[in-house]
């Protein structure tokens, strides 16, 4: 036979198993039911009166939620189980656990903003870098077939801009000394020398295999 107290105590015990999930611990049903050790179906089920709440469990409450298992049972005053060094403790450690996480929070907004500008400024260098190569390589080429580009007022000047832009694209630390310079635009004139004889050779080649087959025919 059902005992009609037992069942009004077990609902009151729910209800004030609730409240101090809520206002208390502030946790959800089912952050409850991992500390009670049951199934947040279980546990939601005692809360609403449908099912009865063993003494076991209002133990393992008492001690997950650090409150008096007398005020589970409506044995003392509403306010009892508000121990004042037991609310200072945990209203502290729920502002230091805030203030953690929004420290935290600000931490990981910074390094985002910083990672996207490193990011930004790596492609920008990056496409600086072939925009000069590329300038250069042109510049060599055209050099390479107007040699009487240094005589011309200012060529000097021009060709020094640019080996600067091309050491600066390479990263070079150190500053290239004017013998490093003329060394590396000379090998680069030269190669573009070979390049264009390489060329050209290619060209003549083709005519003159195709003016043979012609003779031939």
């Amino acid at each position: 036979m059902i005992d009609k107290d037992e069942v009004l105590l077990s609902k009151q015990v729910g209800l004030r198993l609730a409240e101090a999930r809520k206002e208390f611990c502030k946790l959800s049903q089912q952050q409850a039911a991992e500390l009670l050790g049951i199934h947040p179906d279980q546990l939601r089920a005692m809360e609403e009166g449908l099912s009865l709440v063993p003494l076991s469990l209002i133990k393992k409450a008492a001690e997950a939620f650090a409150i008096s298992a007398c005020w589970i049972l409506g044995l003392v005053a509403d306010d009892w189980e508000l121990d004042i060094e037991t609310r200072r403790e945990r209203d502290f450690l729920v502002a230091l656990e805030k203030l953690h996480l929004e420290s935290r929070a600000q931490q990981v907004a910074k390094q985002v903003e910083q990672d996207n500008k490193l990011a930004a400024l790596s492609e920008a260098v990056t496409l600086l870098s072939q925009a000069v190569q590329a300038i250069d390589d042109s510049f060599m080429a055209f050099w390479a077939k107007n040699e009487e580009f240094t005589d011309m007022a200012g060529g000097s000047s021009v060709l020094g801009r640019i080996d600067q832009g091309q050491a600066a694209a390479r990263r070079n630390v150190k500053p290239c000394s004017s013998k490093n310079l003329a060394d590396s635009r000379a090998s680069r004139v030269t190669a573009a020398k070979a390049n264009d004889e390489s060329l050209e050779e290619t060209c003549t080649s083709a005519v003159a295999a195709t003016s043979l087959t012609d003779s031939r025919k």
